[in-house]
């Protein structure tokens, strides 16, 4: 006689999607799992055979997969009982993936402590991964863009000779996210890369003249190049302003 097992839209059924050898193993042992008593075998309601090799899975992926569904309360693993037994007994202890349509007259469980079991566990484990894919996306959504560390190599791949960069701090972040977010124009390497490298060709930023306005002579460093202000005077030629 045919008989059937019913696939459940759920919660955990969802979380299963990510294991899919869990969801193998389980479904395997939902389709094999007796619905009445055999003697014959000694398999109760809810119990059938398997191994590695009969599931399809490797013998490291069917020891995985037998790990997780009993850590979430879905599946029991025995030992065969006889000498003769080949293979692992599966206990199904929850339907809430899977339901095989148990004969309550001759089940040791009813469908309701079925549908019970372990689902305190299971729930919680797919509202930890909810939560760890919310926070993933969070983070995602929040990364800086800004690539702090590519501007501050090209400062010092193009101004060998000056003082070179060996930390980020909070407030070269802070200077170089300003003038990142200041104009589309400054939001490439391309852009960087011809600013360091044309300071070389300004005499009043490498200390070879000394400031129309009296002010001594120095030569810049990173700290003076991304300062938002002086910034702004280097792209506009204010000298007399330095």
């Amino acid at each position: 006689m045919t008989s059937f097992v019913k696939a459940i839209r759920s919660d955990q059924a969802l979380f299963l999607d990510k294991y899919p050898n869990a969801n193998h193993l389980l479904n395997v042992i939902a389709r094999r799992s007796r619905r009445t008593k055999c003697n014959l075998n000694m398999l109760e309601v809810g119990e059938c055979f398997v191994s590695f090799r009969s599931v399809g899975l490797t013998e490291q992926q069917y020891r995985t997969a037998k790990k997780q569904l009993q850590k979430w309360n879905l599946v029991e693993f025995k030992k065969g009982r006889r000498v003769t037994d080949k293979g692992t007994v599966a206990f199904l202890i929850d339907s809430s993936v899977y339901d095989i349509n148990v004969d309550e007259g001759n089940g040791r469980v009813t469908e309701e402590q079925r549908k019970s079991n372990g689902r305190v566990t299971t729930n919680k484990e797919c509202k930890k991964e909810k939560n760890e894919i919310s926070n993933t996306d969070k983070k995602k959504t929040k990364a800086d863009p800004v690539p702090y560390q590519k501007i501050a190599d090209t400062y010092n791949e193009k101004l060998p000779t000056y003082q070179q960069v060996l930390k980020l701090n909070d407030n070269r972040k802070k200077n170089i996210k300003k003038f990142w977010n200041d104009d589309p124009r400054h939001q490439t390497i391309e852009f960087y890369e011809n600013y360091f490298s044309d300071i070389p060709n300004k005499p009043f930023l490498d200390g070879r003249v000394q400031p129309t306005n009296g002010h001594r002579r120095f030569k810049a460093d990173f700290d003076w190049l991304i300062n938002p202000v002086n910034f702004t005077k280097v792209l506009e030629g204010n000298y007399d302003e330095l």
